[in-house]
C-alpha cells in the first residue's frame, strides 16, 4: 500500500464525514408526545425448535441494553442488538422474556416483557418445498447462512465479512469475522452502522436519533436458487459516508430482470469510518480511510465466497450512488483495491479531495466539546490543540470515548 495515494483518497471523504456522527445526543429537541415504546412479535406461540423475534415498536428513540427469560430450559435469548431480541424454543412450557430498554435522549428506561408458549410439534416435510428449502441454505468461509424466499428472489442479509469494530478494533483496518458452526440466520435486515438518523413524529416533526451498531460489517446477498455464474453486482451506498444502510437498494428486480447477483454493503461511517486526526495515523500507511478497508475486505468475501450463491467471482461489477460513487472513484485509484473488482459505475460522485491537516482541524474541533465536557481542558481551543497531536495520550483519551458519544 502507497501511503501518499491513500493520502489523497482521503481527500475524497474526510472532508464530507466529519459533521454527522458528532452531534450530541443531548442537543436533540423534543418531539411532541408519541405513541408508549413496546415489544411486538409474530407470534407468541412457537414450537420445539423455533425460532422468534421481539422487535421495539414506536422505538424511535429507545434502545434494547438487555433481555432475559424467566425459564431458559423453555425459551432461550439468543442474540440481543438495539431494536431486536431474538429467542429459540428449547423445550415445552411458558416463559417469559423481560427487555430492558433506555431512551438515547435521556437516562430514562423502561422494562417490558413478552410471553411465549411453546408446543411440540412434528411435521412430515413437503417433498414439494424440501429442495426449495434446501437451497436457502449456503456455505461461506466462515459458516453456513440461511436466507429468506422472496417470490422468486432468495435474499441472505446481513451476512457477516468482518468482525464487530468496537473497542480496540474501532479505528483499525477490519478484522474477519469469527467462525461460527450452527446455521446463521440471514432472513432479517441486520444492523447498519453507527449514524444520526432523522424521523419525524405523528405530528410531522423531524427529530434525530443514534442507531446503528458498531457489529456493522455484513452485507445482503439476493440471488435465485438455480443460480450459476452470473455477473454481479456490488453497490455501495450513498449518504456523505455519514447515512445510509444496504438497505438503500433492494436488489430483487435486478435479479429477475437483469439476470445477476446484487451485493450491497454496510461499512463504517463518520468519524467511525474516516478520521485523520494524527494519535491515531501512527502505524505504517495509515490513513484514518476505515470505511474504505471495510469495502476492500467486503470484496475480498465476495471474490472468496460468491461462486456458492450462484455468482461469477471474476465478474464482478462495483457501483455506487453519490457518496457511495465517491467511493468507487476512490477505489480505482488505491491500490489496496487492485484484483478485487473487475467493472465500475459511479452515479452522481464525482472525486472531490481536500487537505488532509485541514480535514484532521476540523475533526479536532468538532471533538473538542467532549473533552472541555469532560473536564480535561478549560476551552474548545485548548482541546483542539490538544487533540492535534500524537501522543498516546490523546490515542488513550479518544478510545475511552463512548461510540454513543
Amino acid at each position: 500500500m502507497k501511503k501518499h495515494l491513500l493520502k489523497k483518497i482521503s481527500a475524497i471523504t474526510l472532508s464530507a464525514a466529519i459533521t454527522c456522527t458528532l452531534v450530541p445526543t443531548a442537543a436533540l429537541q423534543p418531539v411532541s408526545a408519541a405513541a408508549a415504546v413496546k415489544l411486538t412479535s409474530k407470534s407468541q406461540k412457537l414450537t420445539v425448535g423455533q425460532s422468534g423475534k421481539l422487535k421495539l415498536k414506536n422505538g424511535t428513540d429507545w434502545k434494547i441494553t438487555k433481555a432475559t427469560s424467566d425459564n431458559t430450559d423453555v425459551i432461550k435469548v439468543t442474540k440481543v442488538t438495539s431494536k431486536a431480541v431474538k429467542v429459540t424454543a428449547e423445550s415445552t412450557g411458558t416463559a417469559v422474556v423481560k427487555v430492558k430498554v433506555k431512551k438515547t435522549t435521556s437516562k430514562k428506561t423502561k422494562n417490558l416483557k413478552c410471553s411465549y408458549t411453546v408446543e411440540d410439534h412434528t411435521e412430515v416435510p413437503d417433498p414439494d418445498t424440501t429442495d426449495e428449502a434446501e437451497s436457502l441454505v449456503r456455505n461461506t468461509s466462515y459458516g453456513q447462512v440461511k436466507g429468506t424466499a422472496q417470490e422468486n428472489v432468495q435474499v441472505f442479509y446481513g451476512v457477516p465479512y468482518g468482525a464487530d469494530t468496537a473497542g480496540e478494533n474501532r479505528w483499525k483496518a477490519p478484522e474477519k469475522p469469527a467462525q461460527w458452526t450452527d446455521i446463521k440466520d440471514c432472513t432479517e435486515p441486520a444492523e447498519m452502522a453507527m449514524q444520526m438518523a432523522t424521523s419525524y413524529g405523528a405530528d410531522g416533526k423531524p427529530s434525530s436519533s443514534l442507531k446503528g451498531s458498531t457489529d456493522c460489517l455484513n452485507l445482503d446477498i439476493y440471488t435465485k436458487s438455480d443460480a450459476k455464474d452470473l455477473p454481479v453486482f456490488v453497490f455501495l451506498h450513498g449518504g456523505n459516508n455519514q447515512t445510509g444502510s444496504s438497505m438503500d437498494l433492494k436488489g430483487n428486480d435486478m435479479v429477475i430482470k437483469d439476470d445477476c447477483i446484487v451485493v450491497s454493503i454496510n461499512h463504517r461511517l463518520g468519524l467511525m469510518g474516516f478520521n485523520c486526526l494524527p494519535a491515531l495515523q501512527k502505524d505504517e500507511n495509515s490513513t484514518g480511510n476505515y470505511g474504505l478497508l471495510d469495502i476492500a475486505l467486503a470484496l475480498q468475501w465476495v471474490r472468496d465466497n460468491i461462486s456458492s450463491l450462484g455468482g461469477d467471482a471474476n465478474n464482478v461489477t462495483v457501483s455506487g450512488f453519490s457518496a457511495g460513487g465517491r467511493n468507487v472513484m476512490a477505489l480505482l485509484v488505491s491500490p489496496v483495491f487492485k484484483g478485487l473488482f473487475d467493472k465500475a459505475v459511479a452515479f452522481s460522485g464525482g472525486m472531490t479531495i481536500c487537505d488532509e491537516d485541514a480535514a484532521a482541524k476540523k475533526i479536532a474541533s468538532l471533538m473538542a466539546s467532549l473533552a472541555v465536557e469532560d473536564g480535561r481542558f478549560a476551552t474548545e481551543e485548548e482541546a483542539a490543540q490538544w487533540l492535534l497531536g500524537d501522543g498516546d495520550d490523546v490515542k488513550e483519551y479518544l478510545y475511552s470515548i463512548s461510540s454513543e458519544r
